[in-house]
């Protein structure tokens, strides 16, 4: 069984002025330092035999922070950044939603209808995540793995582990800032914590 620990990055200031990330970046905010250093606390007795990064900086000091005083490497992956947004990126939801209602709606409520504009589709996302997250199962069987990320494409690897279809993309877990998500790969046992 190898025992997975999916952590989505610390809120950014992108996050609370309601901006699209994607592949653009953002720091952590003070809120966000303190949500990942509570994290760090859950997770102190845990050893993990390795950790996996999106190569975005608000990830990557996610999980620096989360690993202080640990000699842990972390693996940078290409693989576990947000989707590509494209023309959508660094700006304000309610703008996209009031230029490209449409393709907006589309995102949120028919995601294997969504259109990029410029960016990665929904279904681009899922099979991106499907990749990354098999093969590092692949390489760490039996083991504890913490895997830090962004909201998206954890949304994608959660619904290829569960074995659900592209449309319950955005349904039930809701990724916080410094969410939580453990998955246990034999018996499919998905358990999440938020420090909200």
């Amino acid at each position: 069984m190898t025992r997975l620990y999916l952590v989505r990055h610390g809120e950014t200031l992108w996050n609370i002025q309601g901006r699209m990330q994607g592949r653009c970046d953002s720091p952590l905010t003070e809120e966000g330092i303190l949500e990942v250093k509570n994290l760090r606390d859950k997770l102190k007795e845990v050893h993990f035999a390795a950790v996996y990064s999106s190569t975005a900086g608000r990830a990557l000091r996610t999980a620096e922070l989360i690993l202080r005083g640990r000699d842990v490497e972390i693996i940078e992956s290409p693989d576990l950044r947000e989707i590509d947004l494209g023309s959508w990126e660094g700006r304000k939801f309610d703008d996209i939603d009031m230029e490209s209602p449409d393709n907006f709606r589309r995102f949120w409520e028919d995601p294997q209808r969504f259109v990029p504009q410029g960016g990665e589709s929904a279904e681009e996302l899922l099979e991106r995540g499907t990749r990354v997250i098999r093969k590092i199962i692949n390489q760490h069987p039996g083991e504890k793995v913490l895997v830090v990320s962004h909201y998206c494409i954890l949304k994608a690897i959660l619904i290829h582990l569960q074995g659900r279809p592209l449309k319950e993309l955005w349904d039930h877990p809701e990724l916080a800032p410094a969410s939580l998500t453990v998955y246990d790969t034999d018996t499919g046992e998905l358990t999440l914590t938020s420090t909200r």
